[in-house]
């Protein structure tokens, strides 16, 4: 569903586990490069379900683009400190 998200258009934001498998690390990575979506490595698969209250989630797509903006300034707000 990710990989849909990206294709169409909709996704603002890609955010892959640390724990994700490297096959699917680089093929979210390389999708996202080609389709220049941001993407954001965090958390392991249970902390990001546990975030969006769901069971455990390796990738998520943020398809809100203020949502999207406002967690790409937390991050780049944290890279930087």
């Amino acid at each position: 569903m990710t990989v849909n998200e990206v294709r169409n258009g909709n996704a603002k934001l890609v955010l892959v586990a640390e724990d994700a498998s490297e096959n699917t690390s680089k093929k979210l990575h390389d999708k996202c490069s080609y389709y220049k979506v941001d993407i954001q490595t965090f958390g392991t698969r249970f902390e990001i379900g546990h975030a969006v209250g769901k069971e455990e989630r390796v990738v998520m797509a943020i398809t809100d683009a203020g949502f999207a903006k406002k967690l790409k300034s937390l991050f780049d707000e944290n890279n930087r400190g």
